[in-house]
């Protein structure tokens, strides 16, 4: 039986590969910004509750709480809005530190 070996190369590459995945590099996702679970109860209390219901269950908008999304598209969605359901908010209504808060706490649940 013929046996063929890989290639030195292939092998380095590959375990440089899984290294770098492991360490969360390789252009992954944006790591996840540490918000404050509790700030963000009380800015999603005065920015989001009424569409969104009081524990991020849904209501005029959809259900949000312990949101599989990711901390960009939440943040985008914030910022430009979503066809004439969702409104945009700037920074000047909603910090990137409320967003970050608000998305640590529809985390929490």
């Amino acid at each position: 039986m013929l046996r063929r070996s890989v290639p030195l190369f292939l092998v380095v590459l590959v375990l440089v590969a899984l290294v770098v995945a492991a360490c969360g590099g390789g252009g992954g996702a944006a790591p996840q910004p540490q918000g404050d679970a509790n700030a963000g109860g009380q800015a999603w209390a005065m920015s989001c509750a009424s569409c969104h219901g009081a524990n991020a269950e849904g209501s005029i908008g959809p259900k949000l709480a312990g949101t599989p999304l990711p901390f960009d598209t939440v943040k985008n969605t914030v910022r430009n809005g979503r066809g004439a359901g969702m409104p945009k908010f700037s920074a000047d209504q909603v910090s990137d530190a409320d967003i970050a808060n608000i998305y640590a706490w529809l985390k929490s649940k």
